[in-house]
């Protein structure tokens, strides 16, 4: 049981971490060359939406959902980090035995790591085939070369591919706590047949 309780611990912390950076994940995602601008003329594919002033829509269709995608991931961030939160209100951290509060926060914690992962995941793909996809690249290179103080647009794949390990961490962290529920479990079944027959000593 021991064993188990120590993983209890880290897994917590960890999903802490994670949520975390969930978060950090969503406001930085329009960073690089999703920015509006950068120090060495690269990226900034921001600088193209048409609200930008150039009266250009060639880019519209992947910063309008990658704008709406941030929205949503930061209150689903949010929302995670107060799930996490009750995982230590509930003691699930260091508790011996399991007990309704405890499943329950479990539950949650794994129903929300599991949506978020696969929403991450299904919006980077989403987002990634807009990108390459549906961005008019030749009317942006043609706008620069009549806009020259607009910035080069980097093809660079970085933060999607930063996106797909982010959604595979938190399904990971979904899978970690499915597992340490099976085992909790089974280790509190071990624990209460011993002690039906008299034995005190651990389980291990």
């Amino acid at each position: 049981m021991n064993k188990q309780i120590k993983f209890q611990k880290i897994l917590a912390l960890v999903s802490l971490i994670i949520s975390a950076l969930v978060f950090v994940f969503a406001i930085i995602f329009f960073s690089g060359n999703l920015s509006k601008s950068s120090d060495n003329g690269a990226g900034g594919i921001l600088a193209y939406h048409s609200s930008a002033g150039w009266g250009y829509e060639g880019a519209d269709s992947f910063i309008d959902a990658g704008q709406a995608f941030v929205g949503v991931l930061v209150v689903f961030a949010i929302i995670d980090i107060l799930a996490v939160a009750t995982l230590y209100i509930t003691a699930c951290n260091k508790r011996r035995n399991y007990y309704i509060t405890n499943y329950v926060s479990i539950g949650l914690n794994i129903a929300l790591s599991a949506f978020i992962g696969l929403f991450i995941l299904i919006e980077m793909f989403v987002l990634m085939g807009l990108f390459y996809g549906s961005v008019d690249w030749a009317g942006i290179a043609e706008t620069k070369e009549m806009i020259t103080q607009l910035p080069t647009v980097s093809k660079s794949p970085v933060m999607f591919i930063i996106g797909i390990v982010m959604g595979l961490i938190v399904l990971a962290n979904a899978a970690a706590w499915t597992l340490n529920l099976i085992w909790k479990i089974k280790l509190m079944k071990g624990e209460k047949e011993l002690l039906e027959k008299g034995l005190v000593e651990e389980v291990a």
